[in-house]
């Protein structure tokens, strides 16, 4: 779905700096709305069931204004869509759009045509001021947060013994609740930002050492919800995709079933 319409005035609130812009002539506002789901069908091919996977919403602005090297620089931003003095157009809040393209279209004095179009990150409804609740995951050891987000992935293994029966035809299992024992693995894979990538290696160096400190409760968070595993203990971890100052980390973690 594509709206197209036109504002009385625009205030960009940056979220990563201080910095407010208003833009008072804008001649067009242009809000895509798309949504990627997934269906669940029976042998007969029907559809049983259908949910949303991903929801993109993107927000082109066609304006007047003179050339910002502050917004050229892109960042995050909540978009605020106001009405005039007179009480023309319509107000609504955008929150936390990345700005990802910026084009100037003509040129005359100072001022310039500009096209510039957002992304929108998490859903319509998110509050303004930063991130969504909810949005964004986060996992910590101890009081230490492993990178900007991520999440966790687990692997159980019981301590099943099976007995083979030479003389009979048939096998003794002893399952885990009568041998005990029983083993949880937990990998975590995060992804931290830095300025550079010198800072970026320095941070994954110093985090996977100060994760080496005995047990600690791992939790994980997910806006205002979040669960914990208690008595868990770092064993190995590494830095994996790197992209100039993005980098993603796999850690991985063991704690007792039981």
């Amino acid at each position: 779905m594509d709206y197209k319409f036109s504002v009385s005035k625009i205030k960009l609130t940056a979220l990563e700096s201080v910095y407010t812009k208003i833009i008072d002539t804008t001649s067009a506002v242009e809000i895509s709305y798309d949504v990627i789901t997934s269906k669940v069908t029976n042998p007969d091919g029907q559809t049983i069931d259908e949910w949303k996977d991903e929801e993109n919403i993107t927000i082109g602005l066609d304006f007047v204004d003179n050339i910002d090297n502050t917004l050229i620089a892109g960042g995050r931003y909540d978009i605020e869509l106001m009405t005039g003095e007179s009480g023309g157009g319509i107000s609504y809040t955008l929150a936390n759009c990345r700005l990802i393209n910026y084009t100037i279209r003509t040129l005359q004095d100072q001022f310039v045509s500009v096209s510039a179009t957002f992304s929108k990150i998490g859903p319509a409804d998110s509050s303004p001021g930063g991130a969504p609740a909810g949005s964004i995951q986060k996992v910590k050891f101890g009081s230490i947060y492993l990178g900007d987000t991520a999440y966790a992935t687990f692997s159980h293994q019981g301590n099943a013994i099976t007995r083979i029966l030479p003389t009979a035809l048939g096998v003794i299992f002893q399952p885990t609740g009568q041998t005990g024992g029983g083993l949880t693995t937990i990998r975590v894979k995060a992804r931290v930002q830095k300025t550079d990538r010198l800072i970026l290696e320095q941070y994954i160096t110093n985090l996977l050492s100060s994760l080496a400190t005995g047990k600690e409760t791992l939790t994980v968070e997910y806006g205002a919800s979040a669960y914990s595993l208690t008595n868990c203990i770092f064993t190995n971890g590494g830095m994996q995709d790197i992209n100039r100052n993005y980098a993603d980390i796999d850690i991985e973690f063991l704690r007792s079933a039981y």
